[in-house]
């Protein structure tokens, strides 16, 4: 199973701050607090998008 906070923790590592990760997903800086925090989960669609760019 993939973990969106590791996602995330990757993310911020390769350099990509909170903005541009809601510009890559399309969503919202509450959303993305709420997966940092466990309480929601992004849909696969989202989470392609998102590994696609710490991928890139």
């Amino acid at each position: 199973m993939i973990d969106i906070k590791e996602i995330l923790r990757l993310a911020k590592e390769k350099g990509f701050s909170e903005p541009q990760i809601c510009k890559i997903t399309g969503k919202h800086k509450c959303t993305v607090w709420r997966w940092e925090s466990g309480k929601t989960k992004p849909r696969a669609k989202t989470l392609a998008k998102l590994i696609t760019a710490v991928n890139s």
